[in-house]
């Protein structure tokens, strides 16, 4: 787990910004990272193919908001917190779950396979495609 350390006793799980370029090890690193979470909460919660496709790393808007509920997951169920946050997790995750949706569906992709995000060539840079 990726961490931060915010003081002498608590690291805290660090968030990764997809926006700087990092060399293309560290990006697969961190899809090594978060994918198998992706696929427990994508069957802990029942999620099919409309919410989480199955190629959910190939668009960025569903890595983003994907990395952003992993490390909101992490955060949240932090030992260092108190009781009540993994309640306001759920109420986050509510969120995060309409705007997968949302973003599941902008793909069309569906169990006939993946198709490229439906924006220009010249504005797509996927992390890797972006990697240093």
């Amino acid at each position: 787990m990726d961490t931060e350390t915010a003081d002498d006793e608590i690291q805290w799980p660090a968030p990764f910004d997809y926006y700087t370029p990092h060399p293309e090890t560290e990006i697969r690193q961190r899809l090594d990272t978060i994918t198998p979470w992706v696929e427990w909460i994508r069957t802990m919660t029942a999620l099919d193919g409309t919410t989480i496709p199955d190629c959910w790393a190939s668009h960025g808007a569903l890595l983003l908001e994907l990395d952003a509920a992993y490390t909101a997951y992490l955060t949240f169920m932090f030992p260092a917190n108190s009781g009540g946050q993994p309640l306001s997790w759920h109420y986050s995750w509510a969120q995060c779950k309409a705007r997968l949706q949302a973003y599941a569906a902008r793909t069309k992709c569906d169990q006939l396979g993946h198709r490229e995000d439906p924006i220009k060539p010249w504005t797509r840079q996927t992390p890797i495609e972006n990697a240093t």
